[in-house]
């Protein structure tokens, strides 16, 4: 990278809220070191739950709660954008919201690495971040997250060593967020 590139950072996650569980301090650290930070949200987020029932009085949905959640968290992180894909929470592990034509466990995979390799190509990261393959503790969202992103990396990083995007030589860096296993 030459001193006048910008250095950029891309999180993959599946829900609204898992930009701030977990990775939240390391986005916000990169971006107050001037790093773009930009985040790409799978889901909608809908099968998640709330503490406080009054969050969902001012709001139609779940989804709605969750989106402006997201964006007053991006605030506090100092991201540089969102990007939202436009699926349905799967939901946990033998739900019925695993059955959801929208349902980003739905899609097939092939596409959903399509799509993540379009922001790859688009956004130009040295570093992205995304869920562990276990999807931190077993969510279906999280895991395909993981699958398609891994997947997007190592074809970006094919597509760079062959030339196929100037002088930007790829992602160089994936790491996946952790909760301790106990």
């Amino acid at each position: 990278m030459t001193m006048h590139q910008r250095r950029v950072l891309l999180g993959i996650f599946a829900h609204p809220d898992d930009e701030s569980f977990g990775p939240g301090a390391t986005l916000a650290r990169y971006a107050v070191e001037g790093v773009d930070v930009h985040v790409v949200i799978a889901t909608d987020g809908i099968a998640g739950s709330v503490e406080d029932s009054a969050h969902l009085a001012e709001h139609e949905s779940l989804a709605q709660v969750r989106s402006t959640e997201l964006s007053r968290a991006a605030v506090a992180l100092g991201l540089t954008s969102i990007w939202s894909m436009p699926y349905r929470d799967s939901g946990m592990r033998n739900t019925s919201d695993n059955d959801h034509p929208d349902a980003l466990i739905q899609q097939p995979l092939a596409h959903t690495v399509d799509e993540v390799l379009g922001y790859i190509e688009r956004l130009h990261p040295q570093v992205i971040v995304t869920h562990d393959p276990y999807g931190g503790y077993g969510h279906p969202d999280h895991i395909r997250c993981c699958e398609a992103t891994t997947t997007a990396f190592f074809v970006a990083r094919e597509r760079a060593a062959q030339g196929a995007y100037g002088d930007w030589t790829g992602p160089q860096k994936l790491y996946y967020t952790a909760f301790p296993k106990q």
